[in-house]
Formats: structure tokens, sequence, C-alpha cells
């Protein structure tokens, strides 16, 4: 994760033949975010992730020059509410899968990322990091997800 310390995705950008991704970068950080005195010396490089492909577009990977700059974007980043642009952190395979566990476990308000690090909120208020599924399947057994079937059973029953 340390090589991913200053990166950060950013999805929902169009491709075409002849982009220039820190030119766009820059120009999407300074139109939708507000950021005027963003420039192209914030970013080391951008690239697209993975295979081109028809019907999809790559989401592009970020290197900030340094770790301020990534603040700042990380900080606005829920300016891009109501367009198709979203910016998430690089995280590892095994986190982003940590992740998505604990957002199907806890729900979507409930788990974020922070750092590379996967955290939660549990329901009986405390906020906790987590790197693995290990530690994650630990928090899990404490809090078990409450069933969908016994709200169903126990609404049928009582009469209020």
């Amino acid at each position: 994760m340390r090589h991913r310390k200053k990166c950060l995705l950013l999805s929902g950008v169009s491709e075409n033949d002849e982009e220039n991704l820190t030119l766009t970068t820059v120009s999407i950080f300074q139109r939708h975010l507000g950021l005027t005195d963003f420039k192209s010396v914030n970013l080391k490089v951008c690239y697209r992730l993975g295979r081109f492909g028809e019907g999809h577009s790559r989401p592009i990977v970020i290197h900030f020059a340094n770790e301020a700059s990534k603040l700042t974007v990380w900080k606005n980043k829920t300016k891009f509410k109501g367009s198709s642009l979203v910016v998430r952190e690089f995280l590892t395979k095994s986190r982003q899968a940590t992740f998505k566990a604990a957002r199907e476990h806890f729900g979507m308000s409930n788990a974020w990322t922070l750092d590379g690090n996967v955290c939660i909120l549990t329901p009986d208020g405390k906020r906790i990091r987590l790197t693995t599924m290990q530690e994650l399947g630990k928090i899990t057994a404490k809090f078990p997800k409450p069933s969908t079937s016994a709200k169903v059973i126990d609404s049928a029953i009582s009469p209020y």
C-alpha cells in the first residue's frame, strides 16, 4: 500500500484516441471541484487501468506529486455527486475485497476507506480500522447481520 499512498482512481471519464490524461484530469478537478489553483505540476503521472473494451471507460490512476494535493482532491470529492465521475482510493485486491464485504455487512454509510485502511462503524458506535478479511470476520462474528426473514416474521406477528 505504500506505493499507492499518493494515488487515487477517477472513474467515469470517457475515452478518446488522442487524450492527454494529465490535462483532462486537471481540467476535471478545476471545473467540477472548484480547485482553480490546481495545476499539472500537482500530478506525477496519469494512466488508464486495464484493457480497452467497448461500452465502458477504464478508470484513470492518478499519481499525485505530494500527499497534500491528493488530500485536497479527496476532501472535495463530494462535489462529484450528481455526475458520472467518482474518486476512490487505489486499494489492493485483498483490501478492496475486505471493503466490499464490510459494505455488504454493515451498510454503505457504515463502511469507508481512509489512507488505504477499511474503516467501519459498528452498531455499538465504535470506529474500527481493518486491513484483512480475518479482522473483518472477527468483527462480523461479534456483530452478526440481522436476517431480513426475522424482521418479516416479527412484523407479521406484532399487531403494531
